[in-house]
């Protein structure tokens, strides 16, 4: 009977990767959303400007054409802030990427080595078996 001196370590780099990995997928999931919410600012914007495109035919008041302005710097501030929070989400995501990856190498070394000592096993026990 083959039993592998490291089957609890593997079994628990087996769930760091599980967790791991359910730590990126939502990370990745967070950022998309965030993308999403960045794209709905940018259309937002852009309904904004067109509205004060189609009045600049009508007469406005120069306080209504600022306060307008200025709502539409309020919304590029906004967006760059997003922008800012996408890239670190990003960056985050980009951190984990790598410790996944990691965490995958690590439980493959030990799957490979519990392969090699379960081939070693099966020799020994062929050869055994040839020699009774």
């Amino acid at each position: 009977m083959f039993t592998f001196k490291f089957q609890s370590v593997l079994d628990a780099r087996k769930t760091k990767e599980e967790q791991v990995l359910a730590e990126f997928i939502e990370q990745t999931r967070a950022l998309g959303r965030e993308e999403e919410k960045l794209v709905g600012m940018g259309l937002e914007k852009e309904r904004l400007l067109q509205c004060l495109r189609e009045e600049k035919d009508r007469l406005l008041r120069p306080g209504d054409v600022e306060l307008r302005l200025a709502y539409v710097q309020t919304w590029n501030r906004k967006i760059a802030l997003q922008r800012s929070l996408i890239q670190k989400l990003s960056q985050d995501l980009e951190h984990k990427r790598r410790n996944l990856m990691d965490v995958v190498k690590d439980r493959k070394i030990l799957e490979n080595l519990k392969e090699r000592h379960l081939k070693e096993h099966r020799i020994q026990q062929s050869w055994l078996e040839r020699i009774t």
